[in-house]
C-alpha cells in the first residue's frame, strides 16, 4: 500500500501485485510481456513514481492489519511550510495549537505534555490578561484610543464594564483594541517561551503553545509547527452543553461567533482553506472527534512522528 500525501488530503492507494518471475534471454519476448508481466511492470513503475515524491512514504507489505487500521485512524493533513523557527533562537520547538470553542484544544494541549513528553504548556489567553495589569504601559494606549473613561478613576486599571461596552458594540472598535494588545501578548509569549526554554533540559524540548486566535494574532511566526484542532459541529456543542454548562442558545452563539476567525470557521474560513493559502504555517489539521482518551494519545503520536518531534 501507498500513502500519498498532498496539500489538502491523504489518498490510500491499494496497490497488490504478484513477485515478478525470473526470465532468461532464452525465453521469447512475446512469452515475456504476457499481461501478468506488463501488469506487474506498470505496477512497480507507479510504485517508483509515488515513491520518489517527497510528500510520500511506502508501507511495507509486512504491515499489519492493526498497523494500517491505526494509520486510517489519523485524520489529520499535513503540509510542509517553511517558516520562520523559534527553536532558531531558543533550546527548545514551539508546537502551535489552535481550534474552536469545544474542539477539545486545551484537552489535547494537556495530552502532549502528560502523555507525550512535551516539556510545558503555554495558555496564552492567560498570558494576554497579564497586558491589562495594574499600571501597565498598554493602558495609556487604550486610553488614547477610546477615551479616559475606559481607566478606573485612578488611572491605574481598565475599567473592564466600560470598555466592553465600546468594543462588544462595535466590530471595528474591537480590532482596533485587538491591534494594541495582541503585539504586547506576543512580546509575554515570547519571553515565556524563552525562559522555559532555558530551563529546560530535555531532548528534545517541545513547548505547546494554545491560542485560539494564534492566526489572526499572527503568533504563529513563533512556532515551528501549527496545528489546528477540529471537531464535529455536534460533538463541540455536546462538550460546551455537559462540560461547561452552558445553554445550547448560548453555546451556538460562542461557536458561530467564532466564524470570522482564521482557521476556526465551518462554513467559511475552514482549517482547509486556511491551509490552501500560499505560505501557510499550518502543518496538520487533527479531528478530535471524540476518541477515547487512549486512542487520541495514540493519533497524536503518531501525529508528532510524522512532523518530526
Amino acid at each position: 500500500s501507498v500513502v500519498k500525501g498532498g496539500p489538502l488530503k491523504s489518498k490510500l492507494v491499494r496497490v497488490s501485485s504478484p513477485p515478478p518471475k525470473r526470465f532468461t534471454h532464452a525465453h521469447n519476448m512475446n512469452q515475456i510481456l504476457n499481461a501478468q508481466t506488463l501488469t506487474t511492470v506498470l505496477l512497480s513503475l507507479l510504485l517508483l513514481l509515488l515513491s520518489s515524491s517527497s510528500s510520500a512514504f511506502i508501507i511495507p507489505s509486512s504491515t499489519t492489519r492493526t498497523q494500517l487500521t491505526q494509520r486510517r485512524q489519523v485524520s489529520f493533513t499535513r503540509q510542509r511550510a517553511t517558516m520562520t523557527m523559534m527553536s532558531e533562537e531558543t533550546n527548545a520547538k514551539v508546537l502551535g495549537v489552535c481550534g474552536g470553542i469545544g474542539t477539545g484544544k486545551s484537552f489535547v494541549c494537556s495530552l502532549l505534555v502528560e502523555e507525550l513528553g512535551c516539556v510545558a504548556h503555554i495558555d496564552a489567553d492567560k498570558i494576554a490578561h497579564q497586558v491589562y495589569q495594574p499600571n501597565s504601559p498598554v493602558l495609556q494606549e487604550i486610553a488614547s484610543e477610546f477615551g479616559s473613561a475606559v481607566l478606573t478613576e485612578d488611572k491605574s486599571e481598565i475599567n473592564r464594564k466600560e470598555l466592553g461596552k465600546i468594543v462588544f458594540a462595535d466590530s471595528n472598535a474591537m480590532k482596533k483594541l485587538e491591534q494594541i494588545v495582541w503585539p504586547h501578548a506576543k512580546n509575554l509569549i515570547r519571553s515565556e517561551i524563552t525562559q522555559l526554554s532555558t530551563n529546560t533540559t530535555s531532548t528534545p524540548s517541545i513547548i505547546v503553545l494554545e491560542a485560539a486566535i494564534l492566526l489572526d494574532a499572527q503568533w504563529d511566526d513563533l512556532c515551528d509547527a501549527v496545528w489546528i484542532i477540529t471537531a464535529p459541529y455536534d460533538i463541540a456543542l455536546q462538550r460546551l452543553i455537559e462540560k461547561r454548562s452552558m445553554k445550547q442558545e448560548d453555546a451556538q452563539k460562542r461557536m458561530d461567533a467564532q466564524e470570522g476567525n482564521r482557521g476556526l470557521g465551518r462554513g467559511k474560513n475552514t482549517a482547509t482553506e486556511e491551509m490552501e493559502k500560499e505560505g501557510s504555517r499550518i502543518t496538520a489539521i487533527v479531528n478530535n472527534d471524540g476518541n477515547e482518551r487512549g486512542e487520541l494519545v495514540e493519533k497524536l503520536r503518531l501525529v508528532l512522528k510524522e512532523e518530526g518531534f
